[in-house]
Order: C-alpha cells, then structure tokens, then sequence
C-alpha cells in the first residue's frame, strides 16, 4: 500500500497467516493496534475504524493480504517499506501475489510454481516450506526400543521360558490357548495405557554370529535334502544377491539387508513398528513355532 509506514509495535494474530491463503477478504473485525489504538491511520490521510476491511473487498484480496503481513511483523525498520520485503525465497521477485504462499513455521515467502514440485493451488490448514521440513527430519529422534536383558539363553532355555510365561498367563496348557484368544489379548495390551506386560525377545541376531535357520554353502555337516535349501532363491541368504537385486552389485555386507538376522519370539513378543532400511521390502521366514 504506497504511503503506509507504520511507526510502532503491532501484534496481529494468527488471521494474518490466512490472508495470504485466502482468494477473497470477506469481513475481518475489529483489527487493533497492539498499543490500544481503535483507529488506523493509513498515510495517505485515511482514516479507517476497526472494521475497515469490510470495504477492501474493492481492493483486493492481494493488497489486504500484504496489510495483514505487514502488521503480523513487530519492530520494522524506519524508512523501508514492507510490502517490498514480501518476496519468494527461490526466485526473489515479489509479482504473482495471488500464487504466493507464507509458512506457517517461519514467514518465509514461495511462489506455489517455484517450489519442487510445484503446486497447483494454495493448501488448505497449515504449510511449511521446504527449509522447515528438513529441520524438523534432522532433529535427533528419542531414542526408544528394548531393554538389554541380562540374561544369556539357549534356544532350548529361551523356549521353556516362553511356555512357562503363556502356561501362567492363561492358566491353561499352551497347546489349548487358540491363536484368537492371543491375538485379542495382544491388541487390548496395545490399546491399554495404564497396564504394561513385559516379555524377552532375541532381536537382531546376525546370522553370521548366532547362525542362520537355513543352511548354505558353509554349513559343515549337510542333511539329506539340504542341497536343494542352500540353493534355492526363497533362501533368505541367497535372496538378495539374486539376479535383478540392485543389491548384487553392492560388495559389502550390509547387515539386515544383505545378510538376514534371526528372531527368537515368545508370546506378544512384537517388533517396534518401523519403516525399513532405505525404506525397502521386507520378507521374514517362520521356521517352526507358532504363527507371527
């Protein structure tokens, strides 16, 4: 707005952030200055009352969006005028108004066609800029996951806990508890905030350290039918390295990906939920036990 060069503190509320989202100014009440005046002065002698905007309908929804941006800033400079200071960070022109877009996490301006990609209208609720977002991915997240037991087990030992616990916690054999009645209990613990039930879990363990439930070309002592296991595809050592895998051409060991880990369970034993590695597929074998 040429001649309007505010002169003090102004607090304006979050309604500023819309005006630059809005196609049109349909009412916006009682707008105040910070310091308790009723009235605005614009500095080409008009004089407007609190609900002045009632009238910039005439006038556009670009300039009362600048006007809204202008007050929302406190303490600007003498002798610069903001509507300027209104530009697209990517291309540093202030034109295209109507496809100009504010964060809502920092005030900085983008022209919808400037960003990649680029957007075909404003979005509705809030937005943040690019710069934004990736400060929020590179915060550190909170750390979470399982406790290191203290315990060492056997396999063998590891599966008479396992029944121990069931046989206790349903008070009935564990050849008699039927997979619903575990599977409803599992999602009501889930859904309990109040109530915790702690079980074991062997986690991660990484097939060359602890071994792989199928055989390969570097078992030993082969069984009677093994061959047809060490080089099948369903393999989960073989897998990844078949023809077609990207990561046949990646020479090093990539644990979890390349080489597979082994899980031990017992029951609602359970995995955080995660998003894999380079956000890939992910295939798990059971080789005995009860269903996951």
């Amino acid at each position: 707005m040429p001649g309007y060069h505010p002169s003090g503190k102004y607090e304006f509320e979050e309604e500023s952030k819309a005006f630059l989202k809005e196609n049109h100014i349909e009412c916006f009440k009682d707008l105040k200055m910070g310091l308790g005046a009723k009235d605005l002065k614009m500095g080409f002698g008009n004089k407007l009352s609190g609900n002045f905007l009632k009238e910039t309908r005439t006038m556009g929804a670009v300039e009362a969006a600048k006007l809204g941006a202008i007050l929302k800033r406190k303490d600007r400079p003498k002798g610069k005028t903001p509507i300027d200071q209104i530009v697209c960070n990517i291309c540093n022109r202030g034109d295209e108004e109507a496809s100009m877009l504010l964060c809502d996490g920092c005030d900085d301006s983008y022209h919808t066609f400037c960003l990649i990609p680029p957007l075909n209208e404003i979005p509705k609720g809030d937005w943040r800029c690019p710069r934004c977002v990736a400060q929020e991915v590179c915060k550190p997240q909170e750390a979470f996951g399982f406790e290191q037991a203290q315990r060492e087990y056997t396999l063998q030992e590891f599966g008479m806990k396992a029944d121990e616990f069931k046989n206790s916690y349903f008070n009935m054999p564990v050849h008699k508890v039927p997979f619903s009645l575990v599977e409803k209990e599992f999602w009501r613990i889930v859904n309990a905030v109040d109530e915790d039930v702690t079980v074991e879990y062997g986690a991660d363990l990484h097939t060359i350290d602890h071994g792989s439930g199928f055989p390969n070309k570097k078992t030993k002592s082969l069984l009677p039918g093994d061959e047809e296991y060490v080089t099948s595809g369903w393999n989960l050592n073989n897998l990844p390295v078949l023809e077609g895998s990207v990561l046949k051409h990646i020479n090093a060991d990539i644990s979890g990906m390349k080489i597979p880990w082994t899980y031990v369970g017992m029951c609602f034993a359970t995995f955080c939920w995660h998003n894999e590695d380079h956000w890939s597929y992910s295939i798990n074998y059971l080789h005995w036990g009860e269903p996951k």
